[in-house]
């Protein structure tokens, strides 16, 4: 959410730093607390600017309030409800605590593209876990009967990284069932993951609770997405079923009690699925291990941190900094884009840089600054003195980076052929080779064959035999470092580990921001984007490949640029032990297009 320059909105006493996800309530957003004179951050919030289809009338946003109100005041720990909810002129917002962690709709998402399955047992403990906390908010009785959640769909449930389970906006859609534009739309958005009833216009009740619990389970076991269409026969829909989760059993015993499970919870007839949620647990526990409470918490915890081990300690730097900063300063969109500068501002993370990498940063933006005053007459000598300060600053650190360039260009240059004048030591199969081939380059041309090191223009285009090298270049005073082995025991692939396995982590040493065209800025001007990325590093810290994780939302052409760029990295080899390997490295860039160009 961004105000008409694309810079972060301030709304109340909440600046909105970025767009997280969207859900049956409206469109969620990471932001901040500030204070109203001077912007200085307090904590985080999670901000979900409600759909306009949703509280439109009194009855409704009455109705609201007191139910937010008796959550707070009941206790029930993780009942995830607002703290606050406010309307201004941009909409109506509900005000969350933030809570560090991911909805149950990513992590399938994401475990399922890094084919990291929640395993089987762990996936019934997380249901129980789930119809518990259910059962427990089924004490806040409404209109004289228990209450119940009522959309309990997996961008509603909530896990932290330390194994901590929230259940969003319990009992809301109670509220609002009532409503024909809000059922048309959650119809249009969410599909198959709504109850039949709710679907039909029929009052949702405490068993749709229980179909969305098989439809977890379900989702979390095949991967897919349940689907049934009136007039199929539901008894079929199981017979061919599929798990990407392994079955701790093939007995038939036990995959009749799996599919009768499934039978008991999607049914689209309300009053054939299990009766209530103690009935449902009941069950579960008989057929299907499931793990006690702390013990599910560790393997929870320890499954999140293991699919996001590579994001987590990313974000948490991410929080701290926005916290530390004035929100209006944190994006790179308040950063005036002016023409000399001849590229896009960016905020990088993902990255740690060196000493040396931060001070030339923070020389480069004196000098843009000493550039911009240039223009401005009064300011003409001070700026003089400003530029010559600056330039003094940046001579050593320009020696410093001509002596690394070398360094690496002398490098690159070891890896490359080296072609010499002198005549190669030939190995006895090549002997005859050879001669043929001086035959011919004696046809071509009079000069002598030994210090040819191509064929002239108008020579045939016949290329000798390849010449294999077995004398060692001669030994100057300077120590160079031994060219690669090139013998069938030091060429085996270097294997792909997880970046938190590694003894040794990469180190970025080159590499500069994607710089945008004049004509692309233009296009897209006001435009914001997070660009997260996954760069595959070789066993030589060169970026082998470019993983652009959420394309959709990059234009094509703004695509090819950050790929060229990225590409162009360098980084100092991971280790895992004495062993150079392969790593993914994540990559988030924040890009704003801004208006004046």
């Amino acid at each position: 959410m961004k105000d008409k320059k694309g810079a972060p909105k301030k709304i109340g006493e909440y600046v909105v730093l970025e767009e997280l996800y969207k859900d049956s309530i409206g469109t969620n957003y990471r932001a901040v607390e500030v204070e109203e004179t001077d912007l200085k951050p307090i904590k985080h919030r999670l901000l979900t600017e409600v759909h306009p289809f949703l509280l439109l009338t009194p009855e409704e946003w009455n109705r609201t309030h007191v139910l937010c109100q008796r959550i707070q005041e009941s206790g029930i720990p993780n009942l995830y409800a607002p703290k606050k909810i406010f309307k201004d002129e941009a909409g109506t917002f509900f005000v969350f605590p933030f809570i560090e962690g991911k909805t149950l709709a990513q992590i399938v998402d994401d475990a399922s593209r890094k084919k990291k399955h929640i395993p089987f047992d762990l996936a019934f403990s997380i249901s129980i876990a789930i119809a518990s906390l259910t059962e427990m908010g089924s004490s806040l009785t409404q209109g004289g009967q228990n209450s119940f959640h009522g959309f309990l769909t997996p961008d509603h449930i909530i896990f932290d990284y330390e194994g901590n389970i929230y259940l969003k906006c319990f009992g809301l859609w109670a509220q609002l069932d009532k409503n024909e534009t809000a059922v048309s739309e959650m119809i249009r958005m969410y599909a198959s993951w709504l109850t039949p009833e709710f679907i039909r216009r029929e009052p949702i009740g405490p068993r749709s609770d229980i179909y969305h619990l098989g439809y977890i389970v379900y989702r979390m076991l095949t991967g897919n997405y349940f689907s049934y269409l009136p007039g199929e026969d539901f008894q079929s829909t199981f017979t061919s079923i599929s798990f990407v989760s392994d079955l701790p059993s093939t007995d038939i015993g036990f995959l009749t009690s799996l599919i009768d499970f499934f039978k008991k919870t999607l049914n689209p007839d309300a009053n054939k699925r299990f009766s209530r949620l103690k009935e449902y647990k009941n069950y579960v526990l008989k057929y299907f291990h499931t793990e006690e409470f702390s013990e599910f918490k560790t393997s929870l915890s320890g499954f999140m941190k293991e699919l996001y081990a590579d994001a987590i300690e990313i974000d948490k730097q991410e929080l701290s900094d926005e916290l530390s900063t004035p929100p209006m300063l944190i994006s790179a969109g308040n950063v005036e884009t002016d023409e000399s500068m001849g590229r896009l501002p960016l905020e990088f993370e993902g990255k740690k840089r060196s000493k040396l990498q931060v001070f030339l940063i923070a020389a480069a933006i004196i000098v843009i600054t000493a550039v911009s005053g240039y223009f401005i007459v009064d300011q003409v000598d001070k700026t003089k003195k400003e530029q010559a300060k600056t330039a003094n600053q940046l001579a050593k650190q320009s020696q410093t980076i001509q002596e690394f360039q070398q360094k690496l260009s002398t490098l690159e240059s070891q890896k490359k052929p080296q072609t010499t004048s002198t005549p190669p030591v030939i190995k006895e199969p090549e002997k005859e080779a050879k001669k043929d081939n001086d035959k011919k380059i004696a046809g071509m041309t009079q000069v002598n064959p030994q210090t040819i090191s191509k064929p002239a223009v108008d020579t045939p285009k016949e290329t000798p035999p390849a010449v294999v090298r077995t004398t060692k270049p001669p030994e100057t005073g300077e120590k160079k470092d031994a060219p690669p082995a090139t013998s069938k025991e030091e060429v085996k692939a270097a294997p792909l580990v997880a970046l938190n396995e590694t003894t040794v982590k990469p180190k970025q040493v080159s590499g500069k921001e994607p710089e945008f065209p004049a004509a692309i800025r233009k296009a897209y001007v006001g435009r914001r984007a997070t660009v997260k990325t996954d760069l595959l590093l070789d066993e030589n810290g060169t970026v082998a490949q470019v993983e652009l994780l959420e394309k959709t939302e990059i234009p094509a052409d703004v695509q090819e640029i950050i790929v060229d760029t990225l590409k162009r990295w360098k980084f100092t080899p991971a280790q895992k032990g004495d062993m150079k390997v392969k790593v993914k490295w994540p990559v988030k860039l924040k890009i704003f297009f801004g208006a004046d160009l």
